[in-house]
């Protein structure tokens, strides 16, 4: 991802250099220098390490914030020919190199470590190769806002990190301060989150004012009332449905968005078979048509998002998703009906009290599974599907013999 800082020529000092100047970390920077680089091997040791000698969560994050930059390197190579994998904890601490997912990854990991609460957040940077007035239609850089004792702050380790050496053909230059625990109003004039909650401000400016550099801001009251409270409590696939709902709308050119949130309903959708085998059968049956309707309606919006994309910006993507709701609208069906005929199994109940809603269940599925293309990746899955409801039909057969 395009990450490296273009400095702002803004005198203004900001919370963190304040602290700093005050040698608020200075024991914190001091002791991340003498944590043992073996550690690397050990991820979980290494942030026990860096965080046990302070009882201060400011002081822990300030610790793991300090070694990722101090230690890992931009590895400039991986983003000049776009090879964003090997960004795992341990590939990233192993070969001390990382894009900008990398290092967001790491500190949330060493927060998560120290139970402290952090979140990566993904955007728009001004970074390298930005051009004045660029317009952004993808998002192209990662950090992280982590909480401390109830309150949001935003840091990005990244451009802590400095330029590669082979890169500004001068040693390494790492910028602890400008972007640790950053002032939201200095923040956002090179950082915008795809998400406008996480812009931390009471007054948020929009896509446009960021494009173009212009200081002031929008009151767009939808945007203001957006804050990264409006997520707790919810589970993971309505917070991703949430995020994804307010990161198209806020920048709807971003086709990505409009994928993720499409993905997003679709896996609401599947989350909510989960807990089918906990129910007995007579809860199951009296329950089954609004599970299906349920499903089908979270499928039904996933297409509705994605259909209107111009095919050009989304194809291959487009048929992808087309074809995964169709799949999993059978899959739904299918579950029902032997999670209905396996309870009545085992409930010994007559053959014609449960044969014909599962077999309804059963006949919806194959008419799912029949429209999946043989080009599409599902296609062996639903022709397996199919055999195995062919299967279940023996077993009511021979279910019927018996009686």
């Amino acid at each position: 991802m395009i990450f490296l800082f273009i400095m702002l020529a803004d005198a203004s000092v900001s919370y963190a250099q304040v602290k700093s100047e005050n040698q608020r970390f200075h024991d914190v920077d001091a002791h991340v220098s003498q944590v043992n680089k073996q550690a690397v091997f050990h991820p979980q040791l290494l942030a026990k390490l860096l965080s046990d000698n302070f009882s201060n969560d400011y002081d822990k994050v300030r610790a793991f914030y300090v070694w990722i930059a101090k230690n890992i390197d931009y590895d400039l190579w991986a983003f000049i020919h776009d090879r964003k994998d090997g960004q795992g904890i341990n590939e990233v601490l192993r070969s001390g190199k990382a894009l900008c997912s990398g290092y967001s990854l790491l500190f949330d990991y060493f927060c998560e470590q120290a139970n402290i609460q952090s979140e990566i957040i993904e955007g728009y940077a001004k970074g390298l190769g930005y051009e004045k007035k660029q317009k952004f239609n993808t998002s192209n850089h990662a950090w992280n806002a982590v909480n401390i004792y109830g309150k949001w702050y935003l840091l990005d380790v990244t451009w802590a990190a400095g330029n590669p050496q082979y890169l500004s053909k001068h040693e390494k230059k790492i910028d602890l301060d400008t972007w640790f625990l950053a002032d939201p109003e200095k923040f956002v004039k090179t950082h915008l989150p795809e998400d406008p909650s996480w812009q931390l401000l009471d007054n948020k400016i929009s896509l446009s004012v960021f494009e173009d550099e212009d200081n002031s801001t929008i009151h767009n009251w939808n945007f203001n009332a957006f804050s990264p409270e409006d997520y707790a409590g919810l589970d993971e696939y309505d917070r991703d449905i949430l995020v994804y709902k307010r990161a198209f709308k806020f920048n709807p050119k971003n086709v990505m968005l409009a994928e993720r949130l499409s993905f997003a309903y679709i896996y609401k959708g599947i989350s909510t078979t989960d807990e089918l085998w906990k129910m007995d059968y007579t809860s199951l049956s009296e329950t089954a048509d609004s599970l299906e309707r349920y499903v089908n309606a979270y499928m039904d919006s996933a297409w509705q998002i994605i259909e209107p994309i111009d095919n050009a910006k989304i194809s291959p993507t487009k048929n992808n998703i087309l074809e995964e709701i169709i799949y999993q609208k059978g899959v739904i069906n299918y579950e029902l009906g032997v999670e209905l005929f396996l309870k009545a199994m085992q409930a010994t109940l007559p053959l014609a009290e449960f044969n014909h809603q599962t077999e309804k269940y059963f006949i919806s599925a194959e008419g799912h599974f029949e429209g999946v293309p043989t080009t599409s990746i599902y296609y062996k899955d639903a022709y397996e599907y199919v055999r195995q409801i062919q299967d279940f039909r023996h077993r009511k057969t021979d279910r019927f013999i018996r009686d």
